[in-house]
């Protein structure tokens, strides 16, 4: 009976085989493995071991087409009908053998060769203390756990590599290399040298990191949608559906070089048919870069496109967005450019067996009328023909009056809910405007009563100054403060605050529909909606009272006065939109279009881009004070971003590398897998908009605006929302057929055009803060010897009644109600 060899015998190797080189290599791979094998060695110039384990594929070179490599590529191999190359199995078998040997071979020199004695091992122990911890942690079974496999494999890799010689034999295992580049990402080159000299064998040198960085293919080109990278990505999740966004940023106004695509990055990138040309400018000619350089315009903005998968039930994360494109652009782009480029996204994600339902955006001019546009949301788009769609959808509704949507969508918009809070929150700043409701004026006077008022304290409401004059007109939280519970409960207290109250309630529908990740479908549904009521209840009002001779109104500029006294067009219009399309998703569920996942509307943002912004700009050295970029700059960070993005969505999978979150981000990516949002089909739509209705009538009841509603018969749902609807059909002049809607101060919609000037935040994208949640708290330090408070509860501060002794020195002392 012949023998049987095992795969693992290294017998058959010679005992200097990793000490071979040149025609000796050569002799012994082909003793082993063959003179073919051999042969695709030496075209390549492989002719050490060394060099043999340090190729992670000697067969890659035949993916290019080479006239050097025909003959031999005819006899490895051959093209198969997909275009790839195909090497014949033995030979990969071969291969495969081959180096499974040499890397036993390399491993046990690691492994000493002489025997441990009992009197070795406790010569040992006395000069190395720590040998005996490492043995009591091991001999624990129930400490070793997949929480410390990372750890145990990071000392063994330490321990393996410094028992060789020579450094250039050190080897690190796939996870330390992956650990190595995301500390590489993180902390920059200064904080990676400084670990990697400090831990001798721990991690690989700055030229094997870049050469990982460098070699991964998830590149992003100038112009270039990367649709077949974006389909691998949401197919490692499972997911089929997505929402994509799209913003712009200001970047530095600089032309530099990508060795990659050998083209000149920078400058503003041509737009034929609203689609970027990929790499568009390239030469080799000195006199057309220069002419370029004098003609053409440097990009003032970046635009990118980012996708956010939708995760399938199982998964109670949601995966990363994808950055599918990114290129530098002007302000000269139209409406029209931006509808077809979302087209363009939608067939071609199509193609890729990928859904995208719908777009978000910041509720910019432009995409907030393009938007608008594909809606049919009071206007037309006679110039596209999209309604022959197969991918269209159709919901059936009742006879509803308050439903102003067209039942056929191509796509579901969002507008994102932070800026449209934001703005509302600005709206209220604004010089130029004074919002009334009633007989009440909506001002932020209201809330500085709360901070001058010497029987209340931060503890009572939270505020500071900076909340009510805010540097950063972007921020955010400072919109959650001037909203919060405890400020909305001291503000109803006033009834000269009636009109405050109402308006702080309305972003508060707001960021409770749209933003924070754990409210129910139900809850959704009914802020969203109680917020258009509202709007609605004003805005009528304030078209009836042209009809009145109310003294407050001037005869001379009705329009103005009313204009001045409501919110800006593009805040109305997105609140309109957002709750119709939050409806709409809801029907498509309940009418099995579409699964209940897709009803994880806190993803449905904007914030995706404004993520990618500031992860990509703090992707720099320690020492660095830069802290915006180029182009190019963002291009080439945002390979790491997607990089590290790709190691943070294996986290949970893989259980090894674990990434710091901070406690106000652990919810923002959690999705709703519970009974409100699984069991929609039992929601009553109709039902939930009635209640919305009666909350907003209960809330604008103290206003005085109700008597003249009804003396008009107009304070029923119904005719409320059948008169505003008359009136924007009849008002609204926007077309696809006309370039002057590109105007920012247009004239599209007449009688319901508000002043631009009053949207505060309305200077776009040129201005747009790279911060957007700084925060600016000053002031207001609480040095009083005693405080006093009605409260009992102090949620978001750190107040308690004990603290452990080793952390004394980090509180303060206070007397809260003598306590």
């Amino acid at each position: 009976m012949a023998a049987v060899v095992s795969i693992n015998d290294t017998s058959r190797l010679p005992e200097n085989v990793l000490e071979l080189e040149g025609e000796d290599f050569y002799r012994f791979t082909k003793s082993i493995s063959g003179a073919l094998l051999t042969e695709v060695l030496k075209v390549q110039n492989i002719d050490s071991v060394f060099i043999f384990l340090q190729t992670k594929d000697i067969f890659e070179i035949f993916k290019y087409n080479s006239i050097t490599l025909r003959d031999l590529k005819s006899k490895i191999g051959f093209d198969v009908e997909d275009g790839e190359f195909q090497v014949k199995h033995g030979l990969k078998l071969q291969y495969e053998y081959l180096s499974k040997l040499l890397k036993l071979k390399s491993d046990q020199k690691y492994i000493t060769s002489s025997p441990l004695t009992y009197e070795k091992i406790d010569i040992l122990l006395q000069r190395y203390p720590f040998l005996l911890s490492l043995l009591n942690f091991h001999e624990n079974e129930n400490i070793i756990n997949d929480q410390h496999e990372f750890l145990t494999l990071f000392v063994n890799t330490i321990t393996k590599n410094l028992s060789s010689a020579n450094a250039s034999r050190y080897r690190y295992d796939n996870k330390i290399k992956s650990f190595a580049v995301c500390l590489y990402i993180l902390g920059g080159k200064t904080t990676y040298e400084y670990v990697r000299l400090n831990l001798p064998g721990a991690l690989p040198n700055l030229t094997t990191i870049n050469s990982l960085i460098q070699n991964n293919d998830d590149n992003l080109t100038e112009g270039e949608f990367r649709f077949n990278k974006m389909a691998k990505y949401l197919n490692s999740f499972g997911v089929r559906h997505a929402y994509c966004a799209e913003d712009c940023t200001g970047v530095v106004r600089r032309i530099k070089y990508d060795t990659h695509t050998n083209s000149f990055i920078g400058f503003s990138t041509p737009l034929y048919g609203g689609i970027p040309s990929p790499s568009h400018f390239k030469t080799d000619s000195i006199t057309e870069l220069k002419l370029w350089m004098d003609q053409t315009e440097k990009a003032p903005l970046l635009n990118i496109h980012c996708v956010q998968p939708i995760p399938p039930p199982n998964q109670t994360i949601a995966p990363p967005s994808f950055v599918l494109a990114g290129y530098g652009v002007s302000s000269k782009y139209t409406s029209l450019d931006i509808l077809r480029r979302w087209l363009f996204i939608h067939k071609n994600s199509i193609e890729k067996n990928v859904r995208i339902l719908g777009f978000s955006t910041d509720a910019d001019n432009k995409y907030f009328r393009a938007m608008r546009l594909m809606a049919g949301f009071y206007a037309s788009l006679s110039n596209f023909d999209i309604h022959v769609d197969s991918c269209m959808f159709s919901i059936q509704t009742g006879s509803w009056s308050w439903f102003f949507l067209r039942r056929d969508q191509l796509f579901v918009f969002m507008q994102d809910a932070t800026h449209l809070v934001t703005k509302l929150r600005n709206r209220l700043l604004s010089a130029t405007a004074a919002l009334k409701v009633g007989d009440k004026y909506i001002t932020m006077n209201h809330l500085q009563e709360l901070l001058d008022n010497v029987e209340l304290t931060r503890l009572d409401h939270g505020l500071t100054q900076s909340d009510l004059k805010p540097t950063d007109r972007q921020n955010f939280r400072s919109c959650l403060r001037i909203t919060s519970c405890d400020v909305l409960n001291l503000i109803a207290r006033d009834d000269n605050s009636n009109g405050t109250y109402m308006y702080l309630k309305l972003i508060k529908f707001i960021i409770s529909s749209y933003i924070e990740p754990t409210t129910s479908i139900e809850e959704r549904l009914k802020g969203a909606w109680t917020a258009v009521f509202l709007l609605r209840l004003w805005w009528v009002w304030l078209l009836l009272v042209r009809l009145s001779s109310l003294p407050s109104f001037s005869t001379k500029s009705k329009k103005h006065n009313r204009e001045q006294h409501f919110v800006t067009r593009t805040a109305f219009f997105s609140t309109e939109l957002n709750a119709h399309y939050l409806t709409y998703l809801i029907l498509l569920v309940q009418q099995k279009q579409l699964p209940a996942d897709v009803l994880n509307i806190h993803l449905f943002s904007s914030q995706t881009c404004e993520s990618t912004f500031r992860n990509t700009r703090s992707l720099t050295g320690v020492f660095s004070t830069v802290i915006n970029y180029t182009v190019e700059e963002f291009l080439r960070r945002s390979r790491k971003l997607s990089i590290l993005n790709g190691f943070k969505s294996q986290e949970k999978s893989t259980s090894l590398l674990k990434f710091p979150v901070h406690h106000k981000h652990i919810s923002l990516n959690t999705t709703r897998n519970n009974q409100n949002l699984i069991d929609i089909s039992t929601l009553n739509v109709e039902n939930v908009v009635m209640q919305a209705y009666q909350s907003a009538v209960s809330i604008i009841e103290n206003l005085n605006i109700s008597s003249l509603l009804k003396k008009h018969k107009l304070f029923d749902m119904n005719a409320l929302s059948e008169y505003l609807h008359n009136h924007l059909r009849s008002k609204s002049k926007l077309h696809d057929n006309l370039p002057l809607f590109e105007n920012a101060t247009d004239d599209s919609d007449s009688e319901f055009d508000l002043d631009s000037d009053d949207d505060d935040d309305n200077n776009s994208v040129h201005s747009k803060s790279s911060g957007s949640e700084g925060e600016d708290d000053d002031d207001d330090s609480m040095d009083n010897e005693q405080l006093k408070t009605f409260k009992t509860s102090f949620g978001g501060l750190n107040i308690k009644d004990s603290v452990p002794v080793e952390q004394e020195k980090s509180y303060f002392k206070i007397k809260i109600n003598d306590t």
